[in-house]
């Protein structure tokens, strides 16, 4: 349970950019401008980042990567359409080389 417990902040972080980002954006003046396309990438750019931070700050856990792949599938039904399914993978690999390189900080930066 403590396993998971960790996890806990920083899959409501992914949730929060994943979800809550397009809804902002279609309530602001961002909307008219589409970034609709560029979802994709930034969450890219969020899971690398999370699975980073959670990689320094408590090791390596594959379960992580798992989970924050796992917050985008709902996604793809609810903002975007079936061709976005190959960034499924794309984010588990990202999200692993980002926990790898928190993991490198966190044995290499330890005092």
């Amino acid at each position: 349970m403590e396993r998971f417990e960790k996890m806990l902040w920083y899959i409501i972080a992914a949730v929060a950019v994943l979800y809550l980002t397009p809804i902002v954006c279609a309530l602001t003046l961002a909307g008219v401008f589409n970034i609709m396309p560029l979802m994709p990438a930034l969450y890219l750019c969020a899971v690398i980042v999370i699975s980073f931070l959670f990689g320094k700050r408590h090791g390596g856990d594959w379960l992580i990567c798992a989970a924050l792949t796992l917050v985008f599938i709902p996604s793809i039904y609810m903002y975007f359409n079936s061709t976005v399914w190959i960034y499924v993978p794309i984010y588990f690999v990202m999200s692993f080389v980002g926990l790898l390189i928190g993991n490198v900080f966190k044995n290499r930066f330890v005092r």
